[in-house]
């Protein structure tokens, strides 16, 4: 008879141990006998009082984002500590376990993973029969054919790929979310399963039993889907629809006041709206990288054109994760919020990048008012020999709108060096407002206009228009003119993204 070794996966309430080895032991005597129990997730914090029980059967448990330091217990060497009988915690990053009957466990912690680290698990885990791998965050392959973009870990791919698990446990974030991916197959006829796990006391599924063959089933002899990371550079069959520019243009037209009658504004909610991730029909295709409270997109209806030997056009949005029409609206002080700090370090590693890699340099605007839908800056690049003519084109765009657009909100723009004047300051945390930061070798300038009248009619395409005599490209002010195919955005956020890799501090801190 073929031997099979049973295992309980678990995905508990943190700081509940002492109900958890109860619940094993009891799954052991009703459903096992179980080789091994295998806890997910942060299952204690430093606050925690460890149990001092002995488990019936061993447990294995690491950490997800939150180290705890204050675990004590016996020092069985590689970073291993036995709490109590039978009770394990891998005290690293990484670590792999030989179990008694010859079973593999990896195990990869939900902390952030910078090259050199990365470099070492992959070095470990590289043909190394692994036959449970236990990781925090699901791989981006699997994430973002689910569309689950918050979950997703991009290191986490590249270690799958160099151990080619039998099974891999994952929870994506601290609450979890339940879901089975069906087998698929990698060369050589070996088969992944993954399963991401919700947490205790949520309507999530938080365990999961399964019996394991002692040899691997082959792909040829289990029901498997095509491998998605081998398909990775196909955009997913259950990816969103296109949107249709109509349908795409409905979240702007809810910013834009150039309409001769002031109306009520349109709520949009989060699954309604276009920069939200949580939207079904957010358009994953364009999103070049995920902070923790911010992420980066590249433009819809690009201003620019490709240039200065590069083959994307560079036109990018930053955008908080959370639902905002403006940072204010939440941060008293925006400038102290997180959110802030990283959208910041998106924009100074994007101007770094086109510094260093051409002749291009970035300007950011954004247009800053309580009545938007959500909160973005956007980023063009422009030749620097062409920078000198921003402040002619603005002083013609400005003259155009206060003097021809008189239904306009009259506009006056004050250029300062220091982001942190205190006029700069007041008018972020306290007005409406259009900014231009012009990033130059050297320095930075700031052009910024307080919007005081709030019934006035706003041009949210000044920035465009303004831009668009910087970049001689008059035609291009309307972004629905310089919509490109969905094959053409996948293809520009792919190439930004081999470009970014190096500058991309999410991929590093």
């Amino acid at each position: 008879m073929e031997t099979k070794h049973r295992f309980l996966i678990l995905n508990p309430a943190e700081d509940n141990l002492e109900e958890i080895i109860s619940k094993a032991n009891a799954q052991h005597k009703k459903n096992g006998p179980f080789e091994a129990v295998i806890l997910l997730g942060d299952v204690v914090t430093e606050a925690s009082k460890l149990s001092a029980s002995a488990p019936d059967v061993p447990i294995y448990f690491s950490y997800g984002t939150k180290k705890c330091t204050s675990i004590a217990g016996t020092e069985k060497g590689n970073n291993v500590i036995e709490v109590s009988d039978r009770l394990f915690f891998f005290d690293s990053y990484f670590h792999i376990e030989e179990l008694p009957c010859g079973i593999t466990l990896g195990f990869i912690s939900g902390e952030e993973l910078d090259d050199e680290k990365l470099q070492k698990i992959k070095e470990a885990f590289q043909d190394k029969k692994i036959d449970i791998l236990v990781t925090y965050k699901w791989p981006r392959t699997i994430a973002r054919q689910q569309k689950l973009l918050l979950v997703e870990s991009k290191a986490v791919d590249s270690i799958v790929e160099a151990s080619k698990p039998r099974y891999h446990f994952a929870v994506g974030t601290d609450k979890g979310r339940f879901f089975e991916c069906k087998p698929f197959g990698w060369e050589g006829n070996n088969i992944t399963r993954f399963i991401s796990l919700g947490k205790q006391n949520t309507d999530n599924k938080w365990f999961y039993a399964f019996a394991m063959p002692a040899v691997a089933n082959k792909a040829d002899q289990v029901d498997t889907i095509e491998n998605p990371f081998l398909l990775k550079d196909i955009p997913p069959s259950n990816a969103p629809k296109e949107v249709s520019a109509t349908n795409k243009r409905s979240l702007e037209d809810t910013n834009t006041a150039q309409e001769n009658t002031v109306k009520k504004v349109k709520v949009v909610p989060p699954d309604k709206c276009f920069f939200c991730l949580s939207n079904p029909n957010v358009e994953i295709h364009m999103v070049i990288s995920i902070g923790k409270t911010s992420y980066m997109t590249i433009a819809k209806g690009p201003l620019s054109r490709p240039s200065s030997g590069l083959t994307f056009s560079g036109h990018i949005l930053i955008i908080p994760i959370e639902h905002l029409p403006t940072l204010r609206s939440k941060y008293s002080k925006i400038e102290d919020s997180e959110v802030f700090d990283e959208m910041s370090k998106y924009e100074s590693a994007v101007a770094r990048m086109f510094s260093e890699m051409s002749d291009l340099r970035m300007i950011t605007f954004e247009v800053n008012r309580e009545s938007n839908v959500h909160h973005h800056i956007q980023m063009v690049p422009v030749h620097k020999s062409a920078l000198s003519s921003f402040p002619k084109a603005l002083e013609e765009k400005v003259q155009a709108n206060n003097e021809i657009f008189t239904k306009n909100h009259k506009l006056e723009f004050k250029k300062y060096t220091d982001r942190n004047a205190p006029e700069i300051i007041d008018i972020t945390n306290n007005h409406d407002f259009i900014l231009f930061t012009i990033h130059m070798d050297d320095k930075r300038e700031y052009w910024i206009a307080k919007i005081h009248d709030k019934s006035k009619t706003i041009d949210l395409q000044f920035p465009r228009r303004v831009l668009s005599i910087v970049l001689r490209s008059p035609k291009r002010i309307h972004w629905e003119k310089c919509q490109q195919t969905r094959f053409r955005e996948i293809q520009e956020c792919e190439e930004f993204q081999k470009v970014y890799r190096d500058y991309d501090f999410t991929e590093k801190s």
